[in-house]
């Protein structure tokens, strides 16, 4: 009875061993070595994997990244706009009061050329009525 078999695979060699020819503890290694081999290469899979997820993870942290730089340079660009706007906006107000007050000084001016100077109340003529003749019921006016 054979207790052992090779088979030559290129670059590998597989044996199969009769678990009746070998004792107890070298069973039990036997195992615990294939059962090794089994766990290492699940580890190998899920090691594959995460480092898969961790580049994935990465590439979309680099596109949040890219997106966030790209609102800040939006951002400071329509800040730095408003900025603008507003010292024009100023600007312009002061220049709106300036124009305000320089036509109202026109209005001014052209009111008291048009206008005739005034003479005060009591320094304006008045008419009299001198009374007339009380049948006539008439009078007449002197300046």
């Amino acid at each position: 009875m054979h207790c052992c078999t090779t088979v030559s695979v290129p670059k590998v060699c597989f044996v199969a061993v009769n678990a009746a020819c070998l004792p107890g503890s070298l069973y039990t290694s036997l195992f615990i070595f294939s059962q090794a081999g089994l766990l290492r290469k699940q580890l190998n899979e899920v090691q594959t994997g995460k480092q898969e997820l961790v580049i994935k993870y990465e590439e979309q942290l680099q596109r949040v990244k890219d997106e966030l730089s790209k609102l800040k340079r939006s951002y400071q660009k329509l800040q730095s706009k408003q900025l603008k706007e507003s010292r024009e906006g100023a600007k312009s107000r002061e220049e709106d009061r300036t124009e305000v007050t320089r036509l109202n000084g026109k209005i001014e001016e052209f009111r008291q050329r048009v206008s005739p100077v005034r003479e005060p109340e009591d320094a304006v003529p008045s008419l009299s009525v001198v009374p007339g003749d009380p049948e006539e019921g008439s009078g007449r006016a002197v300046h």
